[in-house]
């Protein structure tokens, strides 16, 4: 690539060489290095633009052979008796189909990927415009469809009831109420991983910073954990990093948090003492019972069957994260302290991506809102600040009063005057009254 290996995360050299491996190279590795043009970029996103096209096609026969499956399976459990064996046997080959086309399933490349891989590319040739190699980057000409993050949906009763009677999930993104949450943090109280489920619910953390989480960086007095480093996985080997985006942070951690971490340590004691000298010390936080720390892949297969498990309905592991702003939002964290908690580069990403607003709280601001709209005849009633928590807002400071002005000043009241018109029925009658007060004042003086 043309840059010092140190200036350069591994996780990063890892991504540009399976971009290089499966992507790039395919297209035009047989290309010249100072011959690359523009041209040559655009056959590496037809390629992948073909590619995807095979692989949904594929996608779609698997799930045929799954229906075809489940129809010949069916077939054989209700079918007579002389024909059962026979059945059966129809059943079988085309379960055995359905395997082997399953293992030959791939992924679609996404567009975040492709500008990921464009990315590549450009920095590349960025290397060689310093080198003198190529007149520009010509990466930069190359414009790939703008595309926007999917929004997070809310599990709502009523998408719940939906998904419960349809088996469809509304969205990619789906994010559970703390009602949800809560459901779920009863039902795995028992895991042995409890106190780390409890933790990346409440506070967020990526699932590498879990994993990669050190005693050294709890402090259990004044309940704060320092997010320094992050577990990643390079070419299937585990190795430390910095977290995503340069994030250290300090998280604050609740009571309960703070207990069961203490109880943890007590674990890890124990399980010392049983280990022996099989026993690894990591100084992980969350480890095995021989003290290795957990594959981040391993939390998300894991918390995806306690999920089934639980028959809640499905969210991902980083849907917990999205949760967590959700809930630091209620609880009246502004949007710059979720921001910090999630370890964001900027506060645009969470107030655009991460945080969404539940029920509770838009019915509290829809309500606040026609509290500050007067009506003719009516009194909007202020929204119960018992039945939702929201965050504050400063109280306005008390508005000085106004003398009223002395008879001498007042304007002589001019029946001929045009009438005013202000917009409101609240309104017009106000100023009614304001007027007949004054012309009263007026009379009284003559």
């Amino acid at each position: 690539m043309g840059r010092r290996e140190e200036d350069v995360a591994r996780t990063t050299i890892s991504k540009y060489l399976e971009h290089i491996r499966y992507h790039i190279a395919p297209a035009i590795g047989r290309v010249e290095r100072r011959a690359i043009r523009k041209s040559h970029l655009l056959q590496v996103f037809a390629a992948i633009k073909d590619r995807n096209t095979t692989i949904l096609a594929h996608h779609e026969y698997v799930a045929h052979l799954t229906v075809e499956c489940e129809r010949k399976r069916k077939a054989w459990r209700e079918g007579i008796p002389s024909n059962r064996q026979v059945l059966r046997a129809s059943w079988h080959e085309a379960r055995e189909l359905l395997a082997s086309e399953r293992k030959r399933k791939r992924r679609v490349t996404g567009l975040e990927t492709q500008k990921r891989i464009l990315a590549t590319l450009s920095s590349a040739i960025a290397d060689g415009v310093r080198a003198e190699e190529f007149r520009r980057n010509w990466a930069d000409l190359v414009k790939l469809p703008k595309s926007s993050p999917p929004k997070p949906m809310l599990w709502t009763p009523a998408r719940v009831a939906r998904w419960r009677e349809t088996g469809k999930i509304p969205g990619r993104v789906m994010v559970w109420t703390p009602e949800l949450t809560g459901a779920f943090l009863d039902f795995v109280a028992d895991d042995n991983l409890f106190d780390l489920w409890h933790f990346m619910a409440l506070r967020g953390p990526r699932r590498g910073e879990a994993c990669g989480l050190s005693w050294s960086e709890v402090d259990l007095d004044s309940l704060t954990v320092t997010i320094n480093s992050q577990v990643v996985s390079v070419n299937g080997e585990l190795c430390d990093a910095t977290p995503k985006a340069d994030s250290e942070r300090i998280l604050s951690i609740d009571s309960e948090s703070g207990r069961l971490f203490e109880s943890r340590r007590v674990l890890q004691v124990q399980q010392r003492a049983t280990a022996g000298k099989a026993w690894h010390d990591t100084g992980r936080v969350f480890t095995h019972e021989d003290g290795t720390g957990y594959h981040p892949d391993y939390l998300t297969h894991r918390f995806k069957d306690l999920v089934a498990a639980s028959g809640l309905p499905p969210i991902t592991l980083h849907g917990l994260r999205h949760g967590a702003a959700c809930i630091a939002h209620l609880g009246g964290s502004d949007m710059k302290e979720i921001s910090d908690q999630l370890g964001h580069s900027a506060i645009q990403i969470t107030m655009d991506t991460y945080t969404n607003i539940l029920p509770e709280a838009q019915k509290a601001r829809a309500e606040a809102a026609l509290a500050v709209v007067p009506r003719a005849g009516q009194v909007p009633a202020a929204p119960d600040p018992a039945a939702v928590s929201v965050p504050a807002t400063p109280a306005a400071p008390p508005v000085p009063a106004v003398p009223a002005p002395a008879p001498d000043q007042v304007p002589a009241f001019n029946p001929a005057a045009p009438e005013l018109r202000p917009a409101g029925g609240g309104r017009l009658a106000t100023l009614r009254r304001v007027r007949a007060k004054r012309t009263e004042q007026v009379l009284v003086g003559v």
